[in-house]
């Protein structure tokens, strides 16, 4: 559910992770990834091939004190929402980080 929101948003689907299901979406004209995982670990794409993760939406599989953690639609939208905005805010910033490396 949160792909289809980033999705809307105009993200474009970049590539999956060989080593998981994090799947990873680019902006155009922007430089960066945003990333959506299904498990606890969150990936270290530092410099892939459309730059750095920038922005990363993980949902934890598993159980919380005994009760299997779901994630109601509007939770999904929330946090699809909240890293969007920040994956705009953060790549905006990122011409002027790259240039002083």
């Amino acid at each position: 559910m949160a792909t289809r929101f980033v999705r809307i948003a105009g993200f474009q689907h970049r590539y999956t992770s060989m080593k998981s299901e994090a799947l990873y979406f680019s902006f155009p004209g922007r430089h960066g990834v945003l990333r959506i995982a299904m498990h606890g670990k969150g990936g270290k794409n530092e410099w892939g091939i459309d730059g750095p993760t920038l922005v990363s939406i993980t949902f934890p599989r598993g159980n919380l004190n005994g009760r299997l953690l779901t994630y109601t639609p509007l939770y999904v939208e929330n946090a699809a929402a909240n890293a969007i905005g920040l994956f705009l805010i953060r790549s905006e910033a990122m011409p002027a980080v790259v240039e002083q490396l």
